[in-house]
């Protein structure tokens, strides 16, 4: 890539498997050193897209726009309490391989820049980013 800005949008992502962003994050770990990189997410930004957002925010030249994003980093934990039938014990499934990312459950992540939701976010952050290069 040889653009100084690259905007990564991940709004209304769902997520999926971490097999499907691993390769992406390889690439984004080396271009991000040099370069800059505008994540855009929303409330609907969930599971693996919300981790990846969550990772790719450890660099200093990453810059999370938009809302918070919906709080499901830790997929396997979503809708895992089942009440048993004598209805005096509830039985709270976890997962370990997820860990790291129990803190962001039911909080998601925070933006460094909220965005409007009245205005366009594409022309928000393009003028975001010719202020602040």
């Amino acid at each position: 890539m040889t653009t100084k800005n690259l905007i990564l949008d991940l709004r209304d992502n769902g997520g999926g498997g971490d097999r499907n962003s691993k390769g992406l994050y390889r690439i984004l770990k080396k271009y991000i050193k040099r370069n800059n990189v505008y994540v855009l997410v929303n409330h609907r930004t969930a599971s693996n897209a919300e981790q990846f957002a969550y990772k790719l925010s450890d660099f200093k030249n990453c810059t999370v726009l938009g809302n918070r994003t919906s709080g499901t980093a830790a997929y396997e934990m979503v809708n895992s309490n089942y009440n048993l039938p004598c209805k005096n014990y509830v039985v709270v499934l976890t997962s370990k391989k997820h860990t790291e990312y129990i803190k962001l459950e039911s909080t998601g992540i925070e933006p460094d820049i909220k965005l409007d939701i009245e205005k366009d976010w594409m022309i928000q952050v393009q003028n975001y980013i010719q202020r602040n290069n």
